[in-house]
Order: C-alpha cells, then sequence, then structure tokens
C-alpha cells in the first residue's frame, strides 16, 4: 500500500490512528468524524492508500468508498435522522488542505445553515450539443 511520506492523512491513518475518530473501517477505507465538523456527523471517507483523487482510485477502491459512504449514511440516518446529506469531493491543494483523496460525508439538517452557491449559465442547444458530441465521441473511443 503506497504511502506518501509527505501527506499529512498518510502519516495520521498509518501511525497516529488513536488521534482519528474512526466511526468504520475495512483494509481499504476508513471513515473518521471531522475534527472541524460542520454539522453532527460530518464524516470523512478516506482511502487508506495515497492518491490524488477519486479519479485516480483503482476501481476495487472507489467500490469500497462508496459501500463505505452508503453504509455510514444509514447509520447517519437511524442515530441522527438528518434532512438528508451533501457529499463534497475537491481535487486540488488550490482547494483544499491536503492532495490525499477523501470525501466529506455531511448530514444536513432544516436549521443547519449550510450554503451553496454555484453561479449557473444557460447553455444553448448548440453548446450543449457540442459538449455532447465532444464527450461521446471521446467516451466511444476509449471503451
Amino acid at each position: 500500500m503506497f504511502k506518501d511520506p509527505h501527506c499529512d492523512i498518510c502519516q495520521g491513518i498509518h501511525s497516529d490512528i488513536d488521534d482519528y475518530h474512526v466511526i468504520y473501517e475495512n483494509d481499504v477505507i476508513i471513515a473518521v468524524l471531522e475534527k472541524h465538523s460542520v454539522t453532527t456527523g460530518h464524516t470523512l471517507i478516506i482511502p487508506k492508500e495515497h492518491s490524488q483523487g477519486l479519479f485516480s482510485l483503482y476501481p476495487e477502491t472507489m467500490d469500497s468508498l462508496m459501500y463505505v459512504m452508503r453504509r455510514v449514511a444509514v447509520a447517519l440516518e437511524n442515530e441522527f435522522e438528518p434532512e438528508g446529506f451533501s457529499i463534497f469531493h475537491t481535487t486540488s491543494t488550490f482547494i483544499q488542505w491536503t492532495d490525499h483523496t477523501h470525501v466529506h460525508l455531511i448530514p444536513r439538517y432544516e436549521d443547519d445553515s449550510i450554503g451553496l452557491s454555484l453561479h449557473t449559465k444557460e447553455l444553448s442547444n448548440t453548446e450543449l450539443k457540442q459538449i455532447k458530441e465532444r464527450l461521446s465521441e471521446w467516451l466511444e473511443s476509449t471503451v
């Protein structure tokens, strides 16, 4: 299993595990409560092997991550009864504090005051068609 010696998460989950509030763990994934929590039950779902984003994970690791996320979400639903969930992931240290892949599973409550502001732009049918053609062509050529 690859560990990056410069990664805080790698160092933590492979040595200082007692400092983490682990709620679930298997051979591939660890789920820990977020110390700087947005809401009650805010959980980080973290692959144990170092990788830099969801899209660089091995398919088996991605499957395990999704399984653990679902399992934790069900536990959160049963214990805290959130209204729903927000799932958050970014792929750059420009946006987050580490490049180690992790997913935030954030239970949402009616009074949680979490906001998400996305500035949207309505695309024309021509723009949508061009994007669709480019992506479809690429996806079909890489099967």
